[in-house]
């Protein structure tokens, strides 16, 4: 008997049609069609012209609908899922991938399991270091953290992480 495939899709976080109604609906939609894992991405840092060039959550046909003067809108990772997880009760639901070295790791340790007890262990996790300068992410400038520490940060924050 062969291997089951888990099918998922990223929830409208970023852009346009980044709204609690938004999420609501697809939320709930997608777990009625039977979706097994409903996802968020990550960035603290949204500017406009990630914006208009990140098509995460989006369409260029609703970007372009929303016009040059649409303010960048994306709505964080780990309150997303807390909201989600009281919309949905199947589908797990995760971070791909929550950029760690921007992270107090004891808080968002603690907020990591706040999630996952409110889903009720439904919650899935991806880490990363986050992204290259050359995607325009100014997440590290703005956040006055080293671009060059990133890979250390992270080993030692996920280190704190599992022993708390």
């Amino acid at each position: 008997m062969g291997k089951h495939i888990d099918f998922g899709f990223r929830l409208p976080v970023s852009g346009p049609l980044a709204t609690p109604a938004s999420l609501r609906r697809v939320a709930a939609r997608g777990e009625e069609l039977g979706f097994d894992t409903l996802w968020v991405h990550d960035y603290i840092i949204w500017t406009t012209q990630l914006d208009r060039t990140h098509i995460s959550c989006s369409s260029w046909e609703v970007i372009e609908a929303a016009g040059e003067d649409a303010p960048p809108l994306f709505l964080e990772s780990l309150t997303n899922l807390s909201f989600v997880a009281a919309l949905t009760t199947r589908a797990r639901i995760g971070v791909a991938v929550l950029c760690l070295p921007f992270r107090n790791p004891i808080v968002a340790a603690k907020q990591i399991a706040n999630v996952d007890v409110l889903s009720e262990g439904r919650l899935v996790l991806g880490v990363g270091v986050g992204a290259q300068k050359s995607t325009h992410n100014v997440d590290f400038e703005v956040l006055g953290i080293p671009r060059k520490d990133k890979y250390i940060r992270t080993k030692e924050y996920l280190r704190v992480m599992q022993e708390l």
